[in-house]
């Protein structure tokens, strides 16, 4: 069983991608644009600043699993959001709550329809001197995981949004700003990046004729996520020296020596060709023919994108008696479960669309209440539109 891999499952035994797993694959393109920018205005500059500090963590023998923490802290984290006349302090202030990404909100992902999840066997496919080969046991048998998939053409459906709010607080402070400003921004870097990864792949298996996925003869992928999306696509990989490559392998993994970096993936071998796993369509998709559920408006002072829903029919409300509503202080949103449903609403710091007797049970005893809540669809979602004060608060 140890070489199983389920799919995620939520509470309810129903197959999801997390928020925060789309997240971080967002947050690797975005960062692999800052730096692939970077390096394509001052390649010198590139090897001071990145390549140069990450051999130095390996000089001074940096844990393996917080090496290159600093590219997070200094690309995400190192923005001001109050002045300050203590560099010292300014610094001490820097974390998460100063994190670029705060201003990035995703939602947990749903398939849009009920599907069968398919079951294959992964092998691992080595790039050798002497030809491709099948990494073995000891017994001799290829290395085998079986892993749990969605098939293609399943699509999963959820939501972002981008706090222009707290941009305008950032702007405050940062004058120079070189990470995305709008969804729109989000969007480019991650088809940059998922170019490069196609790319560096595609040279990877050069001359390899039983894979054929990268000759696309349809739609291009341009997202990867998931067990088994590897090394190129899940850190900086592509833009660093193959020399430096070779040396975050062999100190961070197996030291294989001179050996190619990375030098396996993992693939499913169905029939007499392999097929890489995790690659995806990331876009926006009609609510009906003709119709996008995507509409974009330009602020004229701001010249920025705001994306909202856009229906052709309101959505007829429905009401969940007895309701459970907590409340979440870290993103300001109240979430409501009835019958294995669940329905949000973000209220900021205005409190007064909630009746004021759950005030206390719910933002300073941070405890939930049951009450009567009528929600509206939202795609496959539900939000809160009102709450009835006609229910006993549950403490």
């Amino acid at each position: 069983m140890r070489d199983f891999r389920p799919f995620t499952r939520d509470g309810m035994g129903r197959i999801y991608i997390p928020g925060t797993s789309i997240k971080g694959v967002i947050r690797t393109a975005i960062l692999y644009c800052a730096l692939r920018d970077l390096k394509e205005k001052d390649a010198a500059k590139f090897v001071e600043h990145v390549e140069s500090r990450i051999e130095r963590d390996m000089t001074q023998r940096r844990d393996k699993k917080k090496m290159s923490e600093w590219l997070n802290k200094e690309w995400f984290e190192s923005f001001i959001l109050q002045p300050t006349n203590h560099a010292q302090d300014s610094e001490q202030g820097m974390g998460p709550h100063t994190d670029w990404l705060r201003m990035l909100h995703i939602t947990d992902a749903y398939p849009d329809s009920d599907f069968e999840p398919i079951i294959i066997p992964v092998n691992v496919v080595k790039k050798e001197r002497n030809g491709w080969q099948l990494k073995k046991e000891k017994t001799g048998k290829p290395t085998t995981i079986w892993v749990e998939c969605v098939p293609e053409g399943v699509c999963f459906r959820f939501q972002i949004r981008w706090d222009r709010g707290l941009l305008n607080d950032f702007k405050k402070f940062n004058d120079h700003i070189t990470l995305p400003k709008n969804l729109h921004e989000v969007a480019e870097n991650i088809t940059k990046w998922a170019n490069d990864v196609i790319e560096a792949e595609k040279s990877f298996f050069s001359g390899q004729r039983k894979i054929k996925f990268y000759d696309f003869k349809e739609s291009k992928p341009n997202f990867r996520i998931g067990f088994g999306s590897g090394m190129i696509a899940t850190t900086i990989f592509p833009l660093l020296s193959e020399d430096l490559r070779k040396k975050i392998r062999n100190y961070a993994g197996l030291n294989r020596g001179n050996e190619e970096a990375p030098k396996s993936r993992r693939l499913w071998t169905k029939e007499d060709s392999f097929i890489p796993l995790g690659w995806a369509n990331f876009e926006t998709l009609p609510c009906e023919k003709g119709k996008p559920i995507f509409f974009e408006r330009k602020e004229e002072s701001e010249n920025e994108i705001e994306v909202s829903a856009r229906a052709k029919k309101s959505p007829e409300p429905i009401t969940w008696p007895g309701a459970y509503i907590t409340y979440s202080p870290g993103n300001k949103t109240l979430i409501a479960t009835y019958e294995n449903k669940r329905a949000e609403k973000r209220i900021g710091d205005d409190k007064s669309f909630v009746p004021e007797k759950f005030h206390e049970i719910l933002f300073e005893k941070r405890k939930g209440v049951r009450a009567n809540i009528t929600v509206e669809p939202l795609g496959n979602a539900f939000e809160i539109i009102k709450i009835e004060e006609n229910q006993k608060t549950e403490r």
